[in-house]
């Protein structure tokens, strides 16, 4: 009985003189045909590297692209002529420079377990043209000591489907969806994916969809602390936290980045940027559409978001700075930011928290405000440009803050046909004049103080301001309503103000300039309920002819007294006969316009 036990076990650990599962090898050694049948049983070994077995089911199939010899630094290409099943793959990568590419000729390759790279030197696997389903993980985790390649080379997937529980890539770059055919290349992953968990790992997705299914799983990139992550998504639609219940973290204990420059990327759970101390991890959106629940930037690490070009859209909250120390930097210079919620900054002790709007970039919330009042906290704004949009009204669209500074360019904000505040004190970036430019229909209400010194413009809308608004230099626009509770827009010397607006009250110290360009089309006044003025001043006109002024060009428009002997008139930057300015009432207001006086002597040269 007992020799019958000990046959049965036998029979199960052995098959064809082979263990249960075995590791098939590939005949890399041998000189072969340029393309090799994955499925003629020639070209593999077991055990003595000369008996011929095609791996099944109970084999692992394993290649060995590099082992040391020149014999074995060479391209590959094997094709499959049938589908097959495996327990699993190992392989190692060839030689940096060199390829091995698995065409699957519309076949299916299917493995109980894992496919694992865990090993080479740089080169490059390709797989294209089929199926592989990977039972458990598809583990492209190796390492490499060549000091050429900062990864142990490329492991490429075009115009394949590719189905796994897992996806981890370290010390490999995996190229996934790169064929031309996009309906050809997916990727559906049940459960976790995890870039540079260790070492370095960078995945690309190209096109054609990556669907991640689990609903509650943490995916990471930059794991530990000496690990780098970095995903590039340039293409596709790409589903990588499918539910509230999952996250990704960039930058755990590591450092890493998400580069966004084309394609639809979705986060339907958090993401979260420099998750823990001493972490470091930045997003980058240039092109595409990247839509997320809720973005954590600086967590209690070093966080970035920088946004060139593209749109981001959030239903939940911007927060930078987040955790105790926890540094976020966001930079927006193009494309569009827009979160249904808050920019929530400086929320724990020592947090850091940053946010630039440049250039283009247009950034939409209901409100920017800083969350801790613990006085080691730090929440500033530095407008450069840009567009500041309102989501919501009746809100304080930038609350209180510990400094919000503009520059030259400034801060450009279009109400939207919201009712809308600031809480904070507007002041000048060092070393320039910041501007101020309100724009779409609706209020906007500065609560605080304004120190800045450049333009104030009111595009759109009504722009109220409950302290006098002194501007030094630059060309103020009123083209909406401007209303002071106290004091009065103030032009300085050298200063300009343009429009067809209205203003509460103005001053308009000596020197100081109204200017008028014929390209605008304006041919009304700017209505000044209340003017005064300092001394002389100047009309400058642009692009006009003496046939344009023959009718009086208005200018301003306002019950107080206007003294016109003290305004020259240039069109173009120089002073012309016969243009001079004029004074008129129309319906009890004094109107200051320009106009040309025919009969005057001129020389023609």
């Amino acid at each position: 009985m007992k020799k019958c036990v000990m046959f049965a076990l036998l029979s199960l650990a052995v098959l064809n003189g082979r263990a249960a599962v075995s590791n098939i090898l590939w005949k890399t050694w041998l000189v072969l045909p340029t393309v090799y049948d994955f499925n003629t049983a020639e070209n593999w070994a077991y055990a003595d590297w000369s008996t011929a077995y095609l791996p099944g089911t109970n084999d692992v199939a394993t290649f060995w692209f590099w082992y040391g010899a020149p014999l074995w630094d060479r391209n590959w290409r094997i094709r499959f002529s049938e589908s097959i099943t495996n327990n699993g793959v190992i392989a190692r990568a060839p030689l940096y420079g060199y390829h091995a590419t698995f065409d699957l000729d519309q076949k299916t390759w299917s493995l109980l377990n894992d496919y694992t790279l865990n090993s080479g030197r740089g080169g490059r696997i390709v797989l294209t043209n089929g199926v592989l389903n990977v039972g458990r993980t598809l583990q492209l985790d190796a390492t490499t000591d060549l000091p050429e390649v900062r990864t142990n080379g490329i492991w490429g997937a075009a115009d394949m489907e590719i189905n796994t529980s897992n996806l981890t890539v370290n010390g490999v770059h995996a190229i996934l969806n790169g064929g031309p055919n996009p309906a050809l290349n997916k990727v559906a992953v049940r459960g976790q994916m995890l870039i540079g968990g260790t070492g370095t790992g960078v995945v690309s997705l190209c096109g054609g969809t990556y669907t991640n299914s689990s609903p509650t799983m943490w995916h990471y990139i930059g794991r530990d602390a000496a690990a780098y992550g970095r995903l590039e998504v340039s293409g596709g639609t790409n589903l990588l936290v499918p539910a509230s219940g999952g996250s990704l973290v960039g930058g755990r204990l590591g450092r890493g980045d998400i580069a966004v420059s084309g394609g639809l990327t979705v986060f339907k759970g958090a993401l979260y940027l420099a998750y823990f101390s001493g972490s470091a991890f930045d997003l980058t959106v240039s092109g595409g559409r990247l839509d997320l629940t809720q973005l954590q930037v600086g967590r209690e690490g070093q966080g970035s978001f920088t946004c060139t070009g593209g749109e981001v859209n959030m239903t939940g909250q911007l927060a930078l700075g987040v955790a105790a120390n926890g540094v976020g930097a966001v930079t927006i210079s193009g494309g569009t930011v827009k979160t249904a919620a808050d920019v929530a900054m400086g929320s724990a002790a020592g947090a850091v928290a940053d946010l630039t709007l440049s250039g283009s970039g247009l950034l939409q919330c209901r409100r920017i405000y800083k969350v801790s009042n613990d006085v080691t906290a730090h929440a500033g704004l530095l407008f450069d440009g840009g567009t500041l949009q309102a989501s919501t009204s009746l809100s304080n669209v930038i609350d209180v803050l510990d400094e919000v500074c503009l520059t030259t360019n400034g801060l450009v904000l279009d109400s939207d046909g919201k009712n809308v505040s600031i809480r904070s004190v507007l002041q000048n970036q060092t070393g320039q004049a910041g501007s101020l430019t309100k724009k779409g229909a609706g209020t906007l209400t500065l609560a605080a103080a304004r120190t800045a010194t450049g333009p104030v413009s009111v595009l759109g809308g009504t722009l109220v301001a409950s302290n006098a608004l002194a501007v030094a230099e630059g060309l103020s626009t009123v083209n909406g309503t401007l209303t002071l509770t106290a004091g009065s827009l103030s032009i300085a010397a050298g200063a300009a103000l343009a429009g067809t607006g209205t203003v509460s009250s103005l001053e308009l110290a000596g020197n100081a300039v109204v200017s008028r360009a014929k390209a605008d089309g304006w041919v009304t006044a700017l209505q000044a309920d209340s003017l005064s003025t300092g001394g002389p001043l100047t009309v400058s006109l642009t692009g006009y002819t003496v046939g344009d002024l023959e009718a009086v060009l208005p200018l301003i428009r306002t019950p107080s007294p206007l003294d016109v002997s003290q305004v020259t008139v240039t069109v173009d930057g120089q002073t012309l006969p016969g243009v001079r300015a004029v004074a008129r009432v129309d319906q009890g207001q004094n109107v200051l316009g320009v106009k040309y006086f025919s009969g005057t002597l001129f020389s023609v040269y």
